[in-house]
């Protein structure tokens, strides 16, 4: 009698036993999504099941990147929907190197962010800041179809080479994601496809190449591409615009004297442009 209740007591122990990892268990991990924390092996999943990525590019003092993880990344339709046909990786953007270097290469500057990777690791699309379950599962899903998406974009780009104004939105989609070197390269194949502006997107292109190499710290560059602009199209509204950005340079460099020449002729000549109130703020001063 002794001997059987202490085989019952022994193996109820043993089940405990093995029950307690199960209980400790997250749910995220047993039948939630599965993430990976390391890009080669995020992209080699992708690579063998032809899947896209989902990097979701979070920080530790970042309010809604916890949302994201408490309520969008625990529901159910989310990680039904979504969970297998996915990889998924989440990466730290300031702690983490891999996080840091992809948050450069892709100019991400909000958090959270989730990039839509396909599984050569080029944008597809891109979703920032918090977003609910629902709105989360639609944007993924249409991101490869959405006529405004980088994928989408990057399509249509490569089924007609040769088209400048096509070439052209793609570029204005990589800088307004700052990802400033493949916009480099698209306005300047703009600039080479139409270099009369037939389509009326050569002389924004400069003007655009111009601001990429403002913002890259390539001031020489920036001076060159602008006069490039004001030489070749003149009567250009762009090339209206150069001016202000040269007045930038010389203020960026510390060249007030010259700045101020530039810019007192630019509102001399435009009297009601909308910079006018800056502008005479910074003549006015001493």
């Amino acid at each position: 009698m002794i001997k059987s209740k202490l085989l019952f007591v022994l193996g109820g122990l043993i089940l405990l036993v093995a029950l307690v990892p199960l209980l400790r268990r997250p749910q995220s991990q047993s039948s939630g999504i599965q993430w990976h924390t390391n890009p080669e092996t995020a992209f080699a999943e992708a690579a063998d099941g032809n899947q896209t990525i989902l990097t979701f590019l979070y920080t530790d003092w970042c309010g809604y990147c916890r949302q994201m993880d408490q309520i969008t990344f625990q529901d159910r339709t989310v990680i039904d929907q979504l969970g297998s046909e996915y990889s998924w990786l989440r990466l730290n953007a300031e702690t983490d190197p891999a996080g840091a270097e992809m948050r450069q290469r892709f100019g991400v500057a909000a958090f959270p962010t989730v990039l839509i990777l396909d599984e050569g690791g080029d944008e597809i699309d891109r979703l920032q800041g918090f977003v609910p379950p629902a709105q989360f599962v639609k944007a993924v899903e249409g991101s490869v179809s959405s006529p405004t998406s980088v994928g989408f974009l990057r399509k249509q780009a490569e089924e007609s080479p040769d088209n400048a104004e096509i070439q052209y939105r793609l570029a204005v989609k990589y800088m307004e994601s700052r990802i400033y070197e493949k916009a480099r390269e698209q306005f300047s194949k703009v600039i080479d496809l139409d270099p009369e502006n037939r389509s009326g997107t050569t002389d924004s292109s400069l003007y655009y190449l111009a601001e990429i190499h403002f913002a890259t710290q390539n001031l020489a560059g920036t001076v060159e591409t602008l006069e490039s602009l004001q030489k070749k199209f003149p009567e250009s509204e762009y090339a209206k615009e150069a001016d202000l950005m040269k007045a930038e340079v010389l203020l960026h460099t510390g060249e007030m004297d010259e700045a101020k020449k530039l810019l007192a002729g630019f509102i001399k000549a435009y009297p009601d442009h909308p910079s006018g109130p800056q502008i005479r703020e910074i003549l006015a001063q001493q």
